[in-house]
C-alpha cells in the first residue's frame, strides 16, 4: 500500500524563508506526510522570493499574483509592468498558476467614496490579472471574501469557463459551491472545516464531493484544531485531512489518493 501523503495547495512560506526556518518546517512537513507545497503570491515581492525558492527546493511550486487587499496601493503603471513581467515565469521551474487574486470586501474604508474607489481598484486589478491568465491558459487561484457574486460575475465576463479555477479557503455554503461546480470550478478547504460553528462549510465540502476536492493550510493562518492559536505550518495539513476523512466516513488512504490526483492534475504537477 502506498504511503499516505498530502499536497498543501495553498500556503505563504515567506515567513519561513525570511526567518531561516525552512529546513525545520520541511522536516516537520515530511514527518506529517506533507510532501509538496504551493506558495501563493500576494504581491510582486512574494513572486520573486518564491521563484528563487522553487529553484532551491524541489518540494515548492509557486504562483504569481496580487492580492485584492494590495490592489488599492498599486498604480496602474506598476500593475501593468508587474503583469508583463509574469511572462518570464512561463515554463520556469515550479511555476503553476496565477493567484491569489480576486475581491475582498471585508475591510473596506468607512467613507462611501473611498469604499467605492477601493472596490473599483480591486475589480480593475482582478480583471487585469485574469486577462493574463486567460491568455496563457494557466490555473487560477481565487480569493473571494464577502464578494462571492461579484467574483462569479467577473469570471463569467472574462471568459474563464472551461479553465482550471479554484476558490481558495472556501467559506460559503452548499448552494454557492453548486453554483461554481456547475461552471466547472472547484473549491479548496482549510482548517476552518475543523472549527466549531462552521457547519455550512462542512456541508459545502460534502456537496462538492471527492472528485474536485483540494485542501490547504493557508499557513501561517487558519491553524486547524487541535492547534488553534499557534502559527500554522504546512505540516498541520495532516490534521485537516484526518478530520475530513472522518467527516466523510472514508479511509484516510482513499482521501490521500483523491487529493493527490486532484491537486497534481489541477496544477499540472508531475
Amino acid at each position: 500500500m502506498p504511503p499516505v501523503t498530502w499536497i498543501d495547495t495553498h500556503c505563504h512560506p515567506d515567513y519561513l524563508l525570511k526567518s531561516g526556518k525552512m529546513e525545520e518546517a520541511w522536516e516537520c512537513s515530511q514527518n506529517a506526510g506533507v510532501r509538496h507545497w504551493i506558495a501563493l503570491s500576494t504581491e510582486k515581492e512574494d513572486t520573486a522570493l518564491y521563484a528563487r525558492a522553487a529553484e532551491t527546493y524541489e518540494f515548492i511550486s509557486y504562483t504569481v499574483g496580487i492580492h485584492p487587499q494590495n490592489a488599492p496601493s498599486i498604480s496602474l503603471e506598476s500593475l501593468e509592468k508587474t503583469v508583463v513581467s509574469w511572462d518570464n515565469h512561463l515554463g520556469r521551474r515550479g511555476f503553476v498558476g496565477v493567484g491569489e487574486i480576486g475581491l475582498d470586501y471585508s475591510r473596506l474604508p468607512e467613507s462611501l467614496s473611498e469604499r467605492n474607489t477601493a472596490i473599483c481598484r480591486q475589480k480593475e486589478t482582478f480583471r487585469y490579472q485574469l486577462r493574463w491568465a486567460v491568455r496563457h491558459d494557466v490555473p487560477i487561484v481565487l480569493h473571494a471574501r464577502d464578494a462571492f457574486q461579484d467574483v462569479l460575475t467577473i469570471l463569467e465576463e472574462m471568459g474563464t469557463n472551461g479553465m482550471k479555477v479554484v476558490w481558495h479557503c472556501f467559506c460559503e455554503g452548499p448552494e454557492e459551491i453548486r453554483a461554481l461546480n456547475a461552471r466547472g470550478m472547484r473549491a479548496s478547504f482549510t482548517g476552518i472545516v475543523t472549527f466549531k460553528n462552521t457547519d455550512k462549510v462542512r456541508e459545502a465540502l460534502r456537496a462538492q464531493g471527492l472528485e474536485r476536492l483540494m485542501i490547504e493550510t493557508d499557513a501561517p493562518y487558519l491553524t486547524p484544531v487541535p492547534h488553534r492559536g499557534k502559527i500554522n505550518t504546512p505540516a498541520y495539513l495532516a490534521f485537516t485531512a484526518k478530520y475530513i476523512a472522518h467527516y466523510l466516513g472514508i479511509p484516510i488512504q482513499e482521501l490521500s489518493e483523491h487529493l493527490e490526483s486532484n491537486s497534481r492534475k489541477f496544477f499540472r504537477i508531475r
